[in-house]
């Protein structure tokens, strides 16, 4: 037709026998009456986006079959705190249809006395997130831990820093721990 095109095509390499994926653009130079003459084009090899691409898929292929099949809700949800991905657990749970919640906000279905301790541990996780990502601390050196501490705070050692993020009931609870008061 004269247009431009691209495609992909998987080729073999001569010395090695391995598949490489490319892309390939071009056109078709013709001639004044219109006859095609030859062919323009560019191969790119995109062999290691399509192998990256393959793996995404695996892994999230397998994280869906974890999540779609768990007894435990699971949710994913933006900034804004609206919903993009529910697990099928929240039928079996609070009666809702997945696809029901899908961009409603978490607000709706989490009661309004707990919504204020659900955007605290969001911030607090992602405080952590961006710590870590600054690469200012050492690998290792921070520990995010949602729920209960259990009996940690009773094996803290000299040099370790308790951050915590929480309620003001959890913030007496902390002041009053003997290995805090001690420190």
């Amino acid at each position: 037709t004269g247009e431009p095109f691209t495609y992909t095509k998987r080729m073999r390499r001569q010395d090695t026998g391995e598949i490489r994926h490319v892309q390939v653009s071009g056109i078709c130079e013709r001639d004044p009456r219109g006859v095609v003459t030859g062919l323009f084009g560019v191969f790119h090899d995109i062999t290691s986006l399509v192998e990256a691409n393959e793996v995404r898929e695996v892994t999230e292929a397998r994280y869906r079959l974890l999540a779609d099949h768990s007894n435990d809700i699971i949710t994913v949800f933006n900034l804004f705190g609206n919903i993009e991905y529910i697990s099928p657990a929240v039928t079996k749970i609070l009666g809702y249809d997945p696809g029901e919640l899908i961009g409603r906000n978490v607000r709706d279905i989490i009661h309004p006395e707990d919504y204020p301790a659900t955007q605290g541990a969001y911030l607090t996780a992602r405080r952590a997130e961006l710590m870590i990502g600054s690469g200012l601390l050492p690998e290792g050196s921070l520990q995010l831990l949602c729920g209960s501490a259990g009996d940690l705070l009773d094996h803290l050692g000299e040099q370790e820093l308790v951050w915590f993020s929480g309620s003001a009931g959890t913030a007496r609870q902390m002041r009053a721990h003997p290995v805090i008061v001690g420190k």
